[in-house]
């Protein structure tokens, strides 16, 4: 984004990432509230704690070395 600013109009390129921020945050919102009325809160937990089960697996599995 700076070196995008630095090239071309500052003003542009902040107004663009104010705009493209809004917009992601807005459809992070709506969408979770949408999710939010379909599944039930112990689905998130499991799901969440699963993932992170598995995000911990390939850690070990790949090891410290590969950061």
């Amino acid at each position: 984004t700076i070196a995008l600013a630095a090239q071309k109009d500052p003003y542009g390129v902040t107004l663009g990432g104010i705009l493209g921020h809004a917009l992601c945050t807005s459809l992070a919102v709506v969408g979770g509230r949408l999710f939010a009325s379909r599944i039930s809160e112990r689905t998130v937990a499991i799901s969440g704690g699963l993932l992170f089960l598995l995000f911990a697996a390939h850690g070990v599995w790949q090891g410290a070395s590969s950061l």
